[in-house]
């Protein structure tokens, strides 16, 4: 387990809205002020996979203590066990037996603004712990906060990418429909740009001229960012509006949080 960030924020600590994403390879938690979101605390580990228990144990119990003056906790599942579908369909076929042979917590979030059910898993070792300690908790998964939220960019045809460590999770529009919902592991930057490619060869989509909406652990200095501005030709870093850096680190890094927050019923 290592700890990437560890950030003390602008925010205020009273009335603080706890978020956590969790998927394979890293863990992110914050502290954010319910109505900006400005963060107060913002912790980030990149994790060994498989996750080891004493590991996923002492992240349980750092949550809990985060969690004792919240007024809401929110979890996100960035694992790659997620089926969308269209809303009509949801309830015609036993998605979560189709997903994988990891068992779970079932969940489901409905995308109105998209006519789709998002149908998901939590690991369940994770998924029993969260019930227990934070039993009024909301839930969701990466891709449905991702579609929930404005990028700023409204070409019909485009590519929303977030890197985390170790992955990176695509969002794939062609004239103005969904066509991708992927998350895809990847070990050196090359590994990105061939998997980018043949998904937007696969949806007849040119390199030069489709938006790629960068956001999450990628920034124009390094060499991920380098190798994909080789190849495609409309490379964007979208950060929700109006929210801040924080200890120098550009507000991208943390859009799935951000995105996560504007979700909060």
């Amino acid at each position: 387990m290592n700890v990437l960030f560890d950030i003390q924020g602008s925010g205020r600590p009273d009335r603080s809205l706890l978020l956590c994403e969790w998927g394979e390879g890293y863990c992110c938690m914050a502290l954010v002020e319910p109505d900006g979101p400005r963060v107060h605390r913002l912790k980030y580990w990149s994790l060994a996979d498989p996750l080891d228990a004493g590991t996923r144990d002492s992240l349980l119990r750092e949550l809990e203590v985060w969690g004792r003056h919240v007024e809401k906790a929110v979890f996100c599942s960035a694992f790659p066990e997620s089926v969308l579908v269209p809303q009509r369909y949801s309830a015609a076929a036993p998605w979560i037996e189709l997903l994988s042979p990891l068992r779970g917590g079932a969940r489901e979030d409905r995308i109105g603004e998209w006519q789709l059910s998002n149908h998901y898993l939590f690991p369940a070792p994770i998924d029993g712990a969260l019930r227990a300690s934070f039993p009024a908790a909301e839930y969701y998964h990466a891709h449905t906060t991702a579609l929930k939220s404005y990028n700023g960019i409204d070409a019909p045809g485009q590519a929303q990418v977030h890197f985390a460590p170790g992955q990176f999770r695509v969002l794939l529009r062609k004239g103005g429909q969904l066509q991708l919902a992927q998350i895809y592991r990847y070990s050196t930057p090359l590994d990105a740009v061939y998997y980018l490619l043949k998904i937007l060869d696969n949806a007849g989509l040119p390199h030069a001229s489709t938006p790629i909406a960068l956001s999450g652990l990628i920034d124009e200095h390094s060499a991920l960012y380098r190798e994909l501005h080789q190849y495609f030709g409309d490379l964007r870093f979208t950060a929700p509006e109006g929210v801040p850096s924080e200890e120098g680190r550009p507000a991208h890094f943390f859009t799935s949080l951000y995105n996560l927050a504007r979700c909060v019923s």
